[in-house]
């Protein structure tokens, strides 16, 4: 299926899977960067925020 969408080359289907295995790959490579040189900022991935409470966090300091 995924081959007989790019050839023959068939305007706009073929431009769309080209387009879309671009997008994958910079995912891919921006998702591995962060994994290995960004570790920050991988730890806090799928932890929830609690804005409020970092308001009033906030405003204590001050």
């Amino acid at each position: 299926m995924l081959y007989t969408s790019v050839w023959p080359p068939v305007f706009p289907y073929t431009q769309a899977v080209i387009a879309s295995a671009v997008y994958l790959a910079f995912s891919i490579a921006y998702s591995l960067w962060i994994w290995k040189k960004k570790p920050e900022i991988r730890n806090k991935i799928g932890k929830t925020v609690n804005i409020v409470e970092e308001e009033r966090q906030q405003e204590v300091k001050e």
